[in-house]
């Protein structure tokens, strides 16, 4: 979220089951109780909508939460790219955003620390999911996928990578994106 909130670019509010974190951005979270989002689903209310295998909290956004001129950015999980592209949006482009290994797993303890195993067995899946896909991106050259290695000490060039994407300028693969993968999907198997 934090790459989101530093390109300047709008931020797609989301509706959620689960309580606040205390980072979250109040103007793009809205809280609401699993049943309440049920409800709005069962009534067409919302554009998307998921839920997190790991703990059942259901995630989604409304038509307000979309600006109708220019880019806007939203965190969610890889699979659901193509069917936000089936949603008949003028263009779903999507950024995978992958740390070295040794941040990926310092976040990932830090985060889920006091989580059950289950639990984090879930999130581990769900992240092994996400790079095999992003892999598959990469390798059939999508022009509408790029990646981001961010690290503590590139920011700046994670911020306008973003925007440029964003803004249809052209932007490279980083160079050992796609052996990062490889390796981040190596070393998680031996988590699981």
């Amino acid at each position: 979220n934090y790459l989101m909130q530093a390109s300047g670019l709008p931020v797609v509010g989301r509706v959620t089951s689960r309580p606040p974190r205390p980072d979250d951005d109040p103007k793009v979270y809205k809280y609401f109780t699993s049943e309440e989002l049920i409800k709005m689903i069962e009534r067409r209310e919302l554009v998307q909508y998921a839920v997190d295998l790991g703990n059942g909290v259901m995630y989604g956004s409304l038509p307000t939460d979309y600006i109708n001129n220019g880019p806007t950015l939203m965190d969610t999980w890889s699979w659901s790219v193509d069917m936000l592209k089936k949603k008949g949006f003028g263009s779903v482009k999507a950024v995978s955003i992958i740390t070295p290994w040794k941040q990926w797993q310092e976040q990932l303890e830090a985060r889920f620390k006091t989580r059950d195993a289950a639990y984090q067995k879930a999130r581990l899946e769900e992240a092994r999911k996400s790079l095999e896909w992003t892999r598959t991106r990469i390798l059939a050259n999508d022009p509408y996928h790029t990646v981001i290695i961010n690290t503590r000490e590139n920011t700046n060039a994670s911020d306008k990578t973003l925007r440029d994407f964003a803004h249809n300028k052209p932007v490279t693969l980083p160079p050992g994106a796609l052996s990062l993968i490889e390796t981040l999907l190596h070393k998680m198997s031996s988590l699981t």
